[in-house]
């Protein structure tokens, strides 16, 4: 038997029990589910037609939330009593990206690994916190002088 090498960017995970809708045109196919996904796309089984080239739009229900976008069927063969293929994701969101990439386990379109990006998750955080403390401070009054006058008094004791 010859041996089949598989170029992948990302790894993909076995997945079929994640609930997945896909449209074409506004019309829901019947008979889908997920054989596999990872940030690159998914395979899929459809009791349906899939053919190359298919633009589609797509649901999946992933923990922490739905993850809606858009693909195109990459390649399409028929398969038992219907039709196995490959969806490569076109347009998906930057936080559906994330959710699905912690889902995966794998790196983000940038190359970045998850635990990097909890960095930059933490680093949004807590630049939402330090801009929400100025604004909260200038309600009162206070400004950034008053803060660095604040400063210099506590550095000198």
């Amino acid at each position: 038997m010859p041996t089949v090498h598989e170029f992948r960017r990302h790894p993909r995970i076995e997945s079929r029990q994640l609930p997945l809708g896909i449209f074409e045109e506004g019309r829901r196919l019947s008979g889908v589910e997920i054989n596999d996904i990872s940030l690159g796309g998914m395979g899929v089984l459809s009791s349906e037609r899939l053919s190359e080239g298919q633009e589609i739009d797509f649901s999946v229900v992933l923990p922490g939330g739905e993850m809606k976008g858009r693909g195109v069927v990459r390649w399409a063969q028929p398969f038992d009593l219907g039709y196995r293929g490959g969806v490569e994701f076109k347009k998906l969101g930057f936080w559906q990206r994330r959710r699905l990439g912690s889902f995966v386990g794998g790196t983000l379109e940038w190359g970045l690994k998850t635990r990097a990006a909890h960095f930059f998750d933490w680093a949004l955080i807590t630049g939402t916190v330090a801009v929400t403390g100025l604004i909260v401070l200038d309600r009162f009054g206070v400004s950034l002088r008053d803060l660095s006058d604040l400063a210099r008094f506590f550095a000198w004791l």
